[in-house]
């Protein structure tokens, strides 16, 4: 651990399969914390994964050597990580939770043994009725002293299971909100005609359905109006063929992977919607940072981050699967540029009050102050 703290200062250590790219400027100021000494563990990511961890230049780091496991690469055992149990530098443990790093169980019941503080960091353990899960959720009050979570919703589920109140703790995802205010763009600036969908190229996303329905809204958009994804990911190929079958080529642009700010600002300034096909998650944040209001499917198993949506505030929703509804819906928030910038207003004051790298920094020195107070 690093020796620029004092004997006094508590120590804790997050634990993470990788560091995506979303993640880096949060685990940076986390680790420049001034009154909980932070590190982070991860690993690389799985080779052809669409989301590969970065260089930690700027975090305090402590590297684990990530070994795949199954023919999914889902389940992962972060060599070097039991070690932590045992290093008498450590105060508390923040870990993924996450049932498929079989390690995570293993540090669990050592740290605990050996004195250390646990906390979980996360959505939840999941829903599913399966043995493991059931096990999992049994024990949850016993291995840990502590739960982080994104949202209030989850965190009333785990307070269920046995876990003390006073030992959750709600740390909304966010991203670096400050360099997002000093690229956007005010709303009135000039007319936008892009419609936005960032995000990773998968199956459960359903960029597919938004094609199609952007394919049906084209005859009641103006001629200027067009598509932007940005991302990569396995249906890559697939959705550009899908775009040239539409007939809608011309107006869909694939920019591929981008992930320096500079280089989505353009974007996003450009954009009067942000489209969720699929279910939603941090890409919602993203965009009502930059004042763009979002167009969310109905019925997906959305992300925590959902709670930034708010229909009529923030965006709208349209019938979820059905390409004609999405289609409808976006002609009738493009004839209501008035509530597209009233939406846009509310959106950037909601990120900017309730969402923000400090605020996540914050809850999680709470959270490590509380669990080491007796």
């Amino acid at each position: 651990m690093a020796g620029d703290h004092d004997h006094t200062t508590l120590r804790a250590v997050v634990l993470q399969r990788i560091c995506p790219h979303y993640r880096k400027q949060f685990y940076t100021a986390l680790t420049h914390s001034c009154s909980v000494s932070f590190s982070v563990a991860f690993g690389s990511a799985l080779p052809g994964d669409s989301l590969q961890s970065v260089a930690p230049d700027g975090i305090r780091h402590l590297p684990l050597e990530n070994v795949w496991l199954g023919k999914s690469g889902r389940w992962v055992w972060q060599r070097g990580a039991i070690r932590l149990a045992w290093d008498k530098n450590i105060d508390v443990l923040i870990l993924e939770s996450d049932p498929q790093i079989l390690s995570n169980l293993c540090l669990c019941l050592f740290g605990r043994l050996l004195g250390k503080k646990i906390l979980l960091w996360g959505h939840g353990i999941g829903s599913r009725q399966t043995w493991p899960v059931r096990k999992l959720r049994s024990w949850i009050p016993r291995l840990l002293h502590g739960y982080i979570f994104y949202d209030k919703l989850r965190a009333r589920e785990v307070i269920s299971w046995g876990l003390p109140r006073r030992y959750v703790f709600i740390a909304a995802n966010s991203l670096d909100t400050r360099t997002i205010r000093r690229l956007s763009h005010p709303w009135e600036n000039d007319l936008r005609t892009n419609i936005i969908c960032s995000g990773r190229l998968i199956s459960e996303k359903r960029v597919g359905l938004l094609l199609h329905g952007f394919a049906r809204a084209t005859a009641g958009l103006p001629s200027d109006v067009c598509l932007t994804l940005i991302g990569d990911g396995p249906e890559l190929e697939s959705l550009m063929r899908l775009s040239q079958e539409l007939g809608i080529h011309d107006r869909v642009q694939f920019t591929g992977k981008l992930t320096e700010e500079a280089d989505l600002a353009p974007f996003f300034n450009s954009s009067w919607v942000a489209v969720s096909p699929g279910y939603l998650g941090l890409s919602a944040v993203h965009a009502l940072a930059y004042g763009v209001p979002l167009l969310v499917a109905e019925g997906e198993p959305h992300s925590p981050e959902i709670v930034v949506f708010e229909p009529g505030v923030t965006g709208c929703s349209f019938t979820g699967n059905d390409p004609d509804d999405l289609a409808a819906t976006l002609v009738r928030m493009w004839r209501n540029q008035a509530g597209l910038a009233a939406m846009s207003s509310r959106g950037v004051q909601k990120i900017e009050g309730e969402f923000s790298i400090q605020s996540m920094v914050e809850s999680f020195e709470q959270a490590v102050r509380s669990v080491s107070t007796p």
